[in-house]
């Protein structure tokens, strides 16, 4: 969501399971931690959206939300915004409408809103989200850019997603991470996304956690978008801390959503053809106003542009790459970059 950040530009940040689905997931006898829990299997790649309105969202827009991810060639990923302070409730019809058309990750708690929550308050919120939606939440972002200027001290920051992490990791959920990348455009070096990354998180939550995302905003970033190569590094750098995770973004866009719809879609465009090879990934994306730039679906250059993007991922898929322990013992630089040619 659009905030402020010391430093930094103005920041901003859901076809249906069949029954047949769902009677062998339910009936595989797997033992699991949480009746219900991960019922449903990730696929390898990640055709992810973020959905920023699904607070008491009213029927008609929720209609027109469903309608735009189940048009979408294969069932997407739909990250729903849940905002510190509101309670599982806001969300109930969101979810109910969602989670037979696109699956779920549930980000719990935006950047912008950390550096005023308490340690308690946060716990009292991201407990009360995953139990009421243990059942029905595929992924949970543990973490929203947790290395960014404007969240507060990292110890607090920590807290904050140990308590989510061990939350999720209680009822036998997937945990994500999403990271702030930030290359040369940080006012703190401290604040480098791999520099806090090493500094800050745990040992075992490097090991433990499912998926490390990261949110880039080219806009932000002096207009910087790395070569095909340069990106690799990126997510090298990331395979050799988070050697056991899925990799790829967990949020994009232009961060003010300025721009005409074609510059939104050549954007899009951009980051959902980008493809890497090795390092786990698993492509994410997650452009942040999909509700505001691509509903409704009909005639819209925006969800144009992602379900081409799909369609010919599609056609050109390679096969499946399993995720293998990191063998990288020198890390690259990820520079070596060129000037986004999309943008607002």
């Amino acid at each position: 969501m659009p905030f402020d950040a010391p430093g930094t530009a103005t920041s901003a940040r859901t076809r249906g399971i069949t029954i047949l689905a769902v009677i062998i997931a339910l009936g595989s006898g797997l033992p699991s931690p949480s009746a219900g829990a991960q019922a449903r299997p990730l696929p390898t790649t990640l055709w992810g959206v973020t959905l920023d309105n699904t607070a008491h969202i009213g029927a008609g827009a929720l209609a027109q939300e469903t309608a735009s991810l189940q048009a979408l060639p294969t069932m997407p990923i739909a990250r729903l915004v849940m905002d510190v302070g509101t309670k599982p409730a806001a969300y109930a019809a969101a979810v109910s409408a969602l989670h037979p058309v696109s699956y779920l990750m549930a980000e719990l708690g935006d950047s912008s809103e950390m550096k005023r929550q308490t340690i308690a308050a946060y716990k009292r919120f991201e407990s009360a989200l995953v139990n009421a939606d243990k059942d029905t939440v595929d992924l949970w972002e543990i973490g929203n850019e947790v290395n960014g200027e404007w969240v507060g001290p990292a110890s607090k920051e920590m807290a904050k997603i140990t308590d989510a992490y061990n939350s999720v990791k209680a009822i036998g959920g997937k945990t994500e991470l999403t990271l702030y990348y930030n290359p040369n455009c940080y006012t703190e070096r401290s604040h480098e996304m791999f520099t806090w990354a090493q500094s800050h998180i745990p040992p075992s939550m490097k090991t433990g956690l499912d998926d490390v995302l990261i949110s880039y905003y080219p806009d932000e970033c002096h207009n910087y978008w790395p070569t095909p190569s340069g990106w690799k590094s990126v997510f090298d750098r990331l395979h050799a801390i988070f050697p056991n995770a899925h990799l790829g973004f967990g949020e994009s866009g232009i961060s003010s959503d300025q721009g005409s719809a074609a510059s939104k879609a050549a954007l899009l465009s951009q980051y959902y053809r980008l493809d890497v090879t090795g390092d786990n990934y698993a492509g994410g994306y997650f452009w942040w106003y999909f509700a505001e730039d691509a509903e409704p679906y009909q005639s819209n250059a925006v969800w144009d542009a992602l379900s081409a993007a799909i369609t010919d991922h599609a056609a050109t898929a390679r096969e499946p790459r399993p995720r293998s322990p990191s063998s990288l013992t020198t890390a690259a630089s990820p520079m070596g970059g060129q000037i986004a040619t999309a943008g607002p």
